[in-house]
């Protein structure tokens, strides 16, 4: 008898032994899958929102070159973020100015542009303006796959708003006018149902630009 349970055993494993093994197997099998979805994964986020990035990049610096050659900012063609300055160094009467959501800017003697945030694409829509001859014309200047979260335009130093004429006034001993972009994007990879190491629900952005051609406004 003990001869016959030897011959037995000595054919193979049990159908308990390959249950476990094949248990084993398949445990390693979905783990190295998971590990290796995960990289994959992490690498395809990372490659995407480093187009994200770039595309950005080029909405940006499209709006400093603008700002940069320009006669100065249009109040008329402005948004003011409200209560944005620390500090008042207008005089009685004038409102000041550190923040904008929409920018306007004199690029010509009868002729002004401005940027802001559409709230409905979340695209950046550039409006140019004829005041000669009263035309508008609107154009989206970032691409299709690019959706903004917020746009703003902060100054330095302050200006000064003069309601009733709709201008901007500089305060005395300034001499320089610096524009900082700040643009915030959604990642293309935000996913909310992922664990918090995974999320990156923003992209932000900025750049300054400094008006090369800037006067003192009266």
């Amino acid at each position: 008898m003990p001869t016959q349970q030897k011959k037995i055993s000595e054919l193979g494993f049990t159908v308990i032994e390959l249950l476990v093994v094949i248990q084993i197997l398949a445990i390693i099998v979905v783990t190295v899958s998971a590990v290796f979805s995960n990289i994959l994964h992490t690498r395809t986020r990372a490659q995407f929102n480093n187009l994200t990035r770039t595309s950005g990049n080029l909405v940006i610096e499209s709006m400093v070159r603008d700002i940069k050659y320009s006669y100065g900012l249009n109040a008329e063609q402005s948004t003011i973020i409200t209560d944005s300055c620390n500090d008042n160094p207008c005089a009685a009467g004038l409102v000041p100015v550190c923040q904008l959501s929409k920018i306007g800017i004199q690029t010509a003697s009868a002729k002004a542009s401005s940027y802001e945030l559409s709230a409905t694409t979340k695209q950046i829509v550039q409006t140019e303006y004829n005041q000669g001859t009263g035309e508008i014309s609107s154009k989206i200047i970032s691409p299709s796959t690019l959706k903004a979260e917020a746009l703003q335009f902060t100054i330095s130093p302050p200006l000064c708003l003069n309601e009733s004429l709709q201008t901007f006034t500089s305060p005395e001993n300034q001499d320089n006018l610096t524009i900082q972009i700040l643009l915030t994007l959604q990642s293309p990879f935000y996913e909310k149902d992922k664990a918090q190491a995974y999320k990156q629900a923003e992209i932000t952005l900025q750049s300054s630009a400094t008006l090369r051609s800037y006067q003192r406004l009266q």
